[in-house]
């Protein structure tokens, strides 16, 4: 899915701009009372000097001049059709006004520029009265404003026709001042014009308008009661004319005083409102860089996620903190990685680690909150199968445990709003007039969600795919802004792409780990004497593979090779390397297994290592028998060697470059390993330190071993070992241990102690003797029945024998003695089950099960036995 768009994003609304506001009725009544009160004061009084008309009368288009450009200018800016007609008629009035005031006698000789005739001036009254009043009727007709350009170029032409005495109109003034009946009723006309404009104008607008909007009605009314008063004087320079001057005057100056004041008060507002809208833009600024700072500090965050459980536990911080919810979880698809499992502990040849699975949901919210137990302690690992889609729960914050077992538990998937997004790849969102319960009826079943009433779904999404569900919910009743769908959605994408990245890696590594635990020893031979334990750390840094390894190798002469090396590096490449040497070491043991002749072997095959490529091992050879022993190192540290009493020491003889090198010397030194002492194998990963190097580890690990290796068996003593060099659990390197234990060969002293000896014998024809051997020489110090002895020697050979025919493979013995009762096993690679089978008189075998069946005081057989192979184990039992 995508986001929205840039035009679909939407803003908070903006608040409407302060305007100063007039009650226009008011004002309207307030003009008429002082109209009235000039027409009285001028009846009473003389008639003002003729200067005082002539400076009315050039003060009339000044006035006009300066009302025009503002009241203009706002109408466009406020996009006001009523205000920009005005504007309108006012432009053509105050051009009329112009012309009529040069023409009066007085102001310039003979008319003025144009030479304007009495009956002209005349007509320019007419028109600057008559043109505010019809631009007005012209708005009030909805008169499409384009127009306006049309109106005033007319009204200009007429007016400079009208000055120009190209208009043909009667005498309209006689001489002396007097007002003929034709321009008398031209007055009342437009007069009546200019009242029913004012009506329309207060009609339209209401009675409560801005200033400029009021100042105009105000002058609408002044117009008409100047043209009023002038019919009703009907001549020049009478009381009454002097108030209809007055007036006139008055009506422009209203406009330029009141356009003036009003633009002064509006840009004082404006200062403030501009103020208030700094001051939200600042707040809104700071909270939107508050918001990229969380999800900058998110991303990085995510760039350390290296699980899928980092990557949803991050982004339910960030979800949870940006909508102040309550609740969080992150459901991913399994049937996209369906093969997520738990590591489990590498433990004397299986790998060891350590993993977190997911809980299984599939709802939109699962619990969380301030509750740090359970945000630690939810059981992930839970699935489930909802439908057909198989999702688990990777990261939750406040799930209880009976939440986590409803969804543990098989539900339809169109009932969560989780299962739904995952589905249709859409986000959910609740609203307060819907609640979650309502289309997702589920929801009910799970405990946590009892009080929720806002939900938020949204899917993880990469590379197109919906690989995940985020969701987020809350017990309180809210609507979520498109701000918050934004901030989500983009949290949402880069988790996406994180818990992609991560689940890959998940994947990967659980591939490596597969790799590494079928190159290492799937389990360590039964030797007489000898207790091994093995141990295998991969390193906390990059995939868990590389080139860390042991082994402990059965060779001719009941004599017992131990290895253990590392090959530089980490991942395929190393693993792939290190299982080429480890299998050379085997096939030159087997051939000749002193030290030195492997170690020479092996520098035969270096040329197919690469020029950067670093091996290094170290190989023993031990006689369990008699304690003797050698050993070679190629480059590698030395094993320590913890006797049963005394110091522990380090073996670093017959020390030797690493494999590859031309031209190295190989040797061995000859050891000695006494019954009780114990002998540690390991790779440089234990003891190496970053800052100190390798000597420091090396003297602690030789200090502790002496310690450990009192009161602990090997297995125990392994574990400690691998313990010693790990800082909080992880180590940045792989880390290899073997321990080697020399216990005594023959029986035990003792009636009754228990017994345990092992050996592995080849696919041929002597090994049915050797085994005979390795029961007589096990059992030597126990003094068996003879006959019992004999019996048990006897059923060993027919089954050793058996694994030979029909196995074609290795077999191993064991002898185990407990309670006076000897439990021998022989397993062999074959799946195939021996059975007993009635042989006829002449043939010559096929009677060694039946010979089985006849002596062993008990017998069966066990079809793999836990090995690696798809062998089997044939077992019996003889009371001695």
């Amino acid at each position: 899915m995508t986001g929205p768009g840039i035009d679909d994003v939407r803003l908070p609304e903006r608040p409407e701009r302060p305007q100063t506001r007039i009650n226009l009725v008011g004002a309207l009544a307030a003009t008429a009372l002082a109209a009235l009160a000039l027409v009285l004061a001028l009846v009473t009084e003389l008639s003002p000097p003729y200067e005082l008309a002539i400076a009315f009368l050039v003060a009339i288009p000044v006035l006009g001049t300066v009302a025009f450009p503002i009241v203009a200018t706002r109408a466009r800016a406020e996009h006001d059709e009523a205000l920009g007609w005005f504007a309108a008629g006012l432009a053509v009035s105050v051009f009329a006004a112009a012309l009529q005031s040069l023409s009066f006698p007085g102001v310039l000789a003979d008319g003025g520029p144009f030479h304007t005739a009495q009956p002209g001036g005349a007509l320019l009254l007419l028109l600057m009265h008559a043109a505010p009043a019809l631009a007005v009727l012209a708005a009030a007709a909805g008169v499409p404003g384009r127009a306006r350009r049309w109106f005033v170029g007319i009204g200009v032409g007429v007016a400079l026709a009208c000055a120009g005495g190209l208009v043909p109109a009667p005498q309209l003034v006689f001489h002396g001042g007097r007002f003929t009946t034709a321009l008398v009723v031209a007055e009342l006309v437009v007069s009546w014009l200019l009242a029913v404009a004012a009506v329309l104008w207060v009609r339209d607008l209401g009675p409560s308008v801005t200033a400029l909007r009021a100042w105009a009605g105000v002058a609408l009314s002044l117009f008409g009661y100047d043209l009023l008063l002038s019919a009703i004087a009907a001549q020049r320079f009478s009381s009454i004319w002097w108030a209809s001057l007055a007036l006139r005057t008055a009506s422009y100056a209203v406009l330029a005083g009141g356009a003036l004041a009003a633009v002064l008060a509006q840009l004082g507002r404006l200062e403030q409102y501009t103020d208030r809208e700094l001051d939200r833009s600042d707040e809104r600024l700071r909270g939107s860089l508050a918001v990229t700072d969380r999800l900058l500090d998110t991303a990085q965050r995510f760039s350390g996620a290296v699980t899928a459980a980092d990557v949803g536990s991050v982004v339910i911080a960030a979800s949870l903190s940006l909508t102040g919810l309550e609740r969080g979880c992150v459901v991913v698809d399994g049937d996209k990685d369906h093969d997520r499992a738990h590591d489990r502990p590498h433990d004397s040849g299986s790998d060891s680690g350590s993993d977190s699975g997911g809980d299984s949901g599939g709802d939109s919210g699962s619990d969380s909150g301030s509750d740090s137990s359970n945000a630690s302690g939810n059981d992930y690992g839970r699935s489930t199968r909802h439908g057909w889609r198989h999702i688990e729960v990777v990261a939750a914050v406040g799930y209880d445990e009976e939440s986590l077992d409803v969804l543990a538990r098989s539900v339809p998937e169109a009932c969560l709003p989780g299962a739904r997004v995952l589905r249709t790849g859409r986000p959910v969102f609740s609203t307060t007039r819907r609640p979650p319960q309502t289309d997702y009826p589920d929801i009910a079943q799970l405990p946590v969600h009892a009080t929720t009433q806002a939900i938020a779904v949204l899917p993880l999404t990469a590379a197109g795919q919906v690989v995940g569900v985020l969701a987020v919910s809350g017990s309180g009743l809210r609507e979520f802004d498109a701000t918050e769908r934004e901030v989500l959605g983009a949290l949402a994408a880069q988790a996406g792409q994180a818990l992609q990245r991560a689940l890959l890696y998940e994947r990967q590594l659980r591939m490596a780990e597969l790799l590494q635990r079928g190159l290492l020893p799937q389990r360590l031979p039964a030797v007489p004497g000898i207790a091994m334990a093995a141990r295998y750390a991969p390193g906390a840094e990059g995939l868990r593979v590389g080139g860390d390894w042991y082994d402990a190798i059965p060779v001719p002469g009941n004599r017992l090779a131990l290895v253990i090396g590392d090959v530089m590096g980490k991942g395929v490449d190393a693993a792939t390397r290190m299982a080429q040497v480890r299998g050379a070491v085997r096939v030159l043991a087997a051939v000749d297994p002193e030290p030195a002749a492997v170690a020479a072997g092996l520098d035969l095959m270096a040329s197919e290592l690469a020029e950067d490529q670093i091996v290094t091992l170290v190989y023993l050879l031990l006689d369990p028998a008699t304690g003797q022993g050698s050993v070679a190192r190629l480059g590698h540290l030395p094993p320590l060697l913890v006797p049963p009493r005394g110091e522990p020491r380090v073996l670093d003889g017959a020390g030797s470059p690493p494999l590859g090198v031309p031209g190295a010397s190989r040797e061995q030194a000859s050891l000695v390993v006494e019954p009780g002492a114990v002998l540690i194998l390991f790779t440089d990963g234990l003891v190496e330190e970053r800052h100190t190097g390798l000597d420091v580890g090396l003297r602690a690990l030789t200090a502790a071993s002496r310690q450990l290796a009192d009161g602990l068996d090997v297995e125990e003593f392994a574990d400690a070992v691998l313990g010693l060099g790990a800082t909080g659990g992880e180590r940045p390197d792989d880390v290899c241990v073997l321990v080697v234990r020399r216990d005594p060969i023959g029986g035990v002293p003792v009636e009754g102690s228990p017994l345990d000896a092992a050996m592995t014998l080849p696919a041929g024809p002597a090994s049915g003797a050797a085994a005979r051997r390795f029961v007589q020489r096990t059992l030597a110090g126990v003094r068996p029945d003879p006959e019992r002895l004999d019996t048990l020697v006897l059923l060993c050979s027919e089954l050793v024998t058996n694994a030979v025919l029909h196995a074609a493979g290795p077999s191993q013995v064991r002898l185990r003695l407990r309670d006076g009762r000897v439990r021998l096993e022989v397993h062999d690679p074959s799946p195939q089950v021996p059975t007993t089978v009635l042989a006829g008189p002449e043939a010559t075998n096929g009677r060694g099960m039946m010979l089985v069946d006849a002596l062993a005081d008990a017998w069966g057989v066990d079809p793999g036995d836990g090995l690696p192979d798809v062998g089997k184990t044939v077992w019996v039992e003889v009371a001695l």
